[in-house]
């Protein structure tokens, strides 16, 4: 019983934190990115310029060489594409922090 007559600890000097003193105030931010992640690539242009002086060549060289020209250019637009959607989620991302809201273009 001697237990009940001892005083409570006083927590006056604590600080009381209300629901708008632990809200965050300030608006996340995202890092920048390196230029080299929204950098488009770009191919010079095939001009078909004639130089008038015919060679011959292996059909199936050629082929390949044709293919491998093809997974070139297949490459540079899946990068170019690539790089079009990190512009995109960065640019919807940091407008759903600064405003809270998607712009109508983000995807859903």
């Amino acid at each position: 019983m001697a237990l009940l007559s001892l005083p409570l600890l006083s927590t006056s000097c604590a600080k009381t934190s209300t629901l708008a003193s632990i809200a965050r105030t300030e608006r996340p931010t995202l890092p920048k990115l390196s230029p080299e992640l929204t950098r488009a690539e770009r191919l010079t242009p095939h001009s078909g310029r004639k130089s008038g002086e015919l060679v011959t060549v292996d059909k199936g060289w050629f082929g390949e060489a044709l293919e491998r020209y093809a997974e070139a250019v297949g490459a540079v637009e899946r990068a170019n594409n690539r790089a079009a959607g990190v512009k995109l989620e960065r640019r919807c991302t940091a407008a759903l922090f600064a405003t809270g809201l998607a712009p109508a273009d983000c995807p859903r």
